[in-house]
């Protein structure tokens, strides 16, 4: 991409499931780059995406749910797909993992997706 994709783009890294050597990748590649982070950081067998979690600067953090697919842990007994409100999982396990209050995350994360999108 680095040859393909000006520097400056403002970029929507997708659903990444990535650890963070890949993630710094990104991050250093692409300064206007934000990640796009999952429910799977909330389960246990993903450790490399709580490292995600607790070292991305949140100037860098979008927050996703790729429903239907994506069902948060704390909702897998109860719901069968996942809809855009199960963001807030994702919001308090990055606050969790920061050390950060849950407004700060939201507040960075909508910042975040009107940088983005121009909205």
């Amino acid at each position: 991409m680095n040859t393909l994709v000006p520097r400056d783009y403002l970029i929507h890294r997708h659903c990444f499931t990535g650890g963070w050597p890949e993630a710094q990748e990104w991050l250093g590649a692409f300064p206007n780059l934000c990640l796009g982070i999952t429910p799977l950081i909330c389960f246990e067998r993903t450790s490399h995406l709580a490292e995600v979690g607790r070292k991305i600067p949140l100037d860098r953090l979008l927050l996703e749910t790729d429903a239907p697919y994506f069902l948060p842990k704390e909702e897998t007994k109860n719901l069968r797909v996942s809809h855009p409100g199960m963001a807030i999982h994702v919001a308090a396990r990055v606050s969790m993992l920061q050390k950060a209050s849950i407004e700060d995350v939201l507040t960075a994360a909508r910042n975040n997706t009107k940088r983005i999108y121009g909205i």
